[in-house]
């Protein structure tokens, strides 16, 4: 898709922390990965369709490259990850606008 997004994917953590009764900190150090709502606006018949077709060939198990950014590679590189959600489809008329929560993987 040539549409770009121009949303952010925040950074998460999957640390595990413990605190004391004097707030000091310890637990398991884990990942950090990004994930959040994808939202791209506009879409074609076509577009939606295709868009429809990576999430049944893909479920919610098998990653993909998720590319937002195309514009400004040299910032955000494509992301690999998966769905994370069901697709969420809007019917307007100047156009589809398909929604989805994704999960960077590694």
């Amino acid at each position: 898709f040539y549409k770009s997004a121009d949303q952010d994917m925040p950074l998460n953590s999957s640390d595990v922390v413990t605190s004391s009764s004097d707030q000091q900190a310890s637990g398991r150090q884990g990942t950090v990965y990004r994930s959040g709502n994808v939202s791209i606006p506009l879409l074609t018949s076509t577009e939606r369709k295709s868009l429809e077709s990576a999430f049944l060939d893909r479920g919610l198990i098998l990653p993909f490259y998720l590319d937002l950014w195309d514009n400004s590679h040299a910032d955000f590189l494509p992301l690999y990850g998966r769905f994370a959600s069901s697709l969420s489809i809007s019917h307007l008329q100047e156009g589809d606008t398909v929604s989805f929560d994704f999960q960077e993987v590694n």
